[in-house]
């Protein structure tokens, strides 16, 4: 796992490196959760990426999934249904593609 600070770091980050999962915040430094999930499903070569969106209220979710996330939660969620959900994500991305 790699975190990044902030999404100017993340996309400098995503540059060099092909993920199977990204999460993202809605709340990051540079620009917003929502530009970082625009720009990775802007981007081809992520189509198989999954990304997950942690968000604090209704209406960033609206905007989370409009933005090409494939999940949102909101915090705290525990490690072991974070796994699962993680999981479960992947194999539904996968199949789509």
């Amino acid at each position: 796992m790699t975190a990044a600070d902030g999404s100017n770091k993340a996309v400098e980050w995503l540059g060099n490196n092909r993920p199977n999962v990204v999460l993202v915040h809605e709340m990051l430094s540079g620009a917003p959760g929502i530009e970082l999930i625009r720009h990775i499903r802007s981007m081809p070569r992520f189509s198989t990426t999954a990304v997950i969106a942690f968000v604090n209220d209704g209406y960033a979710e609206d905007a989370a999934y409009e933005a090409g996330a494939d999940l949102c939660l909101e915090k705290p969620v525990e490690a072991e249904t974070l796994l699962e959900l993680i999981s479960e994500v992947l194999a539904t991305r996968l199949l789509r593609v």
